[in-house]
């Protein structure tokens, strides 16, 4: 009981203090969190240095809280501290120079979230999207937005509409995530909620990109535009065989006519090599037509086909060293 109350007297004083700090005085409770940032002790020193700021809103107390957030790895905090510190012009230099430095070095590792909101959702009145309850304005949507490492609550909510939620892990630095509004089933729901059609659309996953970055349109192609596409690329691929058997060709008649003197070839070998390079022009000449003509009848499938009458599903993966197309229509 005596040693109780010896330890409950000795550290009264040292309590009180840290209350008083904390209730009158903002550089006492900045000098009380520096000597917590000093320990390592992060996360009891920021929520003071920010108390500190709300209080005496000194340069000198922003400079130490955007430490602090340095200090705890929240880059997006410190990086927004430095930046703010900046703008003070009771900074000091010492500090200015330092706020600087941290502000380019901190700039390319921050981790940021995109909520990118399709058009047909935007229309409708009283869509909210929230990152962990805080409103995002809708100025600001498709806009990456720096975040502190941690899980993020992201959030779109339409009236008379279930809320889409998803939750967003954000590592320390270097994250770029992108949260898209799904184009099947919510976007549909609130798209005839405002009376109006939702784009097709399908989002293309490849492994090379780690994430849906790929989105195609299919709201403007079917079956015919398909058939019309690859004609037209084999087309161009008849084409580009044609001319470069046409330039081969051409090449070696120059080579037999530099042996023939004013067109007159007195060994017959040169004569039938010219012979046979005219014959080959003549087969790259049909072979690059035909291919034009391809390609004509590519584009007027493409162009001129019916539209589909119902969305389209394609599906694309990699395949050996390229990519396999498929998919229903």
């Amino acid at each position: 009981m005596r040693r109780a109350l010896a330890i409950v007297m000795a550290c009264g004083p040292a309590l009180f203090f840290a209350t008083s700090a904390r209730a009158e005085d903002p550089r006492a409770l900045r000098e009380l969190a520096e000597a917590e940032m000093a320990t390592g002790n992060f996360a009891e020193a920021c929520p003071m240095l920010v108390e500190a700021y709300a209080a005496d809103h000194d340069a000198a107390t922003l400079f130490a809280q955007a430490r602090c957030f340095d200090g705890a790895m929240k880059l997006a905090s410190a990086h927004a501290a430095y930046a703010a510190a900046l703008k003070s012009p009771a900074l000091g230099d010492d500090e200015r120079r330092i706020a600087g430095g941290r502000l380019a070095e901190l700039g390319p590792r921050l981790s940021r979230i995109t909520v990118r909101i399709p058009a047909d959702v935007r229309i409708v009145p009283g869509v909210r999207v929230t990152f962990d309850g805080v409103e995002v304005p809708s100025e600001a949507w498709d806009v990456p937005h720096p975040r502190d490492a941690g899980k993020v609550s992201v959030a779109i909510a339409v009236p008379g509409r279930p809320p889409y939620t998803t939750l967003v892990a954000v590592p320390i630095e270097g994250g770029d995530e992108i949260v898209d509004v799904p184009a099947a089933g919510f976007a549909n729901r609130v798209s005839a909620a405002a009376g109006s059609t939702a784009p097709r659309a399908v989002r293309v996953r490849l492994p090379s990109s780690g994430r849906d970055d790929y989105v195609l349109d299919t709201s403007t192609f079917g079956p015919w535009q398909v058939a019309g596409g690859i004609t037209f690329v084999t087309g161009t691929v008849a084409a580009g065989v044609g001319l470069v058997v046409g330039l081969m060709a051409k090449a070696d008649h120059n080579r037999a006519q530099n042996n023939c003197t004013d067109n007159v070839c007195n060994d017959n070998i040169y004569v039938q090599a010219a012979e046979l390079a005219r014959d080959q022009g003549d087969v790259g000449t049909a072979i690059g037509l035909a291919g034009l003509g391809v390609m004509g009848v590519g584009a007027g499938l493409y162009l001129f086909g019916p539209r589909p009458s119902k969305p389209p599903m394609i599906s694309v993966a990699p395949r050996g060293l390229g990519l396999s197309l498929g998919g229903s229509f």
